[in-house]
């Protein structure tokens, strides 16, 4: 053999160990990738679809139980969804809201009587504030002994019956203004004392002749001493000057001598009574 023939021959026997190499390398490469191939497929694939459908199923069943459930519904009056009662402009939540809230029944609460300690002492203040000291004094040394178990009420009487006394040993100043005279005779008229009274209220009139009030009470004076014709002059004075002396003598206990007389049914406009 020549040497051109040797390394022809060395060459192809080169060239077919070089592809059998490669081929066995093509088929051991595609022989891992089929192996990992199978490892995953049924280790992965298969429990997660079988899970899925488990879950799939059980949210079937779990829809089918809450229809069962639910409430039938005539025809015609088809259920509204809630999140559709949500959705809307807020004029119109605000105005639904307000349809509610009209709707609702109002509470009533019950104010409690006052109790009867309460009643006579708020009498008792009233004179005092009125500066019918002597009646004030009166009252409250009656809600003493009448009610000796209110202590903090006791002890507020006994401060007003200090400043009562206080105020009855001063001797009384002489009033110089009108308001003064007229203040003054209102207090003699509360401690009945009606001459005085009138009195004062004169006395006021001549510093004030435009005192419509001072020449009311003083008809109110004249009417309970019982002088009805100077009563209803001066009462009349009164109504020409301001109509709402009208309604306040028909609730004046002090015009009662007069509610049988026509010129004073006539002047505060009640009807005429028979007898």
């Amino acid at each position: 053999m020549t040497k051109a023939t040797r390394s022809k021959a060395l060459i192809r026997k080169s060239s077919s160990h070089k592809t059998t190499h490669k081929a066995s390398r093509r088929v051991g490469g595609s022989g891992r990738k089929a192996a990992k191939k199978k490892i995953k497929r049924p280790a992965l694939a298969k429990p997660v679809k079988r899970l899925a459908t488990k879950v799939k199923r059980k949210g079937t069943a779990r829809a089918a139980l809450a229809r069962a459930k639910r409430p039938k519904v005539a025809a015609g009056h088809a259920r509204a969804h809630p999140a559709s009662r949500k959705v809307g402009s807020p004029r119109s939540r605000a105005a639904a809201s307000t349809k509610e809230k009209s709707q609702r029944k109002p509470i009533i609460v019950e104010k409690a009587a006052p109790s009867p300690s309460v009643k006579i002492f708020g009498q008792a203040i009233r004179l005092f504030n009125r500066q019918d000291f002597a009646s004030a004094r009166e009252a409250f040394s009656s809600f003493i002994e009448t009610f000796p178990n209110e202590v903090e009420m006791v002890a507020r009487a006994k401060t007003y019956i200090t400043v009562c006394d206080q105020r009855l040993s001063r001797p009384p100043t002489a009033p110089r203004t009108a308001e003064a005279l007229y203040d003054r005779g209102v207090f003699e008229l509360n401690r009945g004392e009606t001459e005085q009274a009138i009195a004062y209220f004169e006395r006021a009139l001549k510093s004030e002749h435009s005192a419509d009030h001072v020449l009311y009470s003083l008809a109110a004076a004249h009417a309970r001493l019982g002088m009805l014709g100077e009563a209803l002059e001066e009462l009349g004075r009164c109504v020409n000057k301001r109509e709402s002396y009208r309604i306040q003598a028909r609730r004046d206990p002090d015009f009662r001598p007069l509610y049988q007389n026509e010129r004073f049914q006539e002047l505060v406009g009640l009807e005429p009574t028979e007898g």
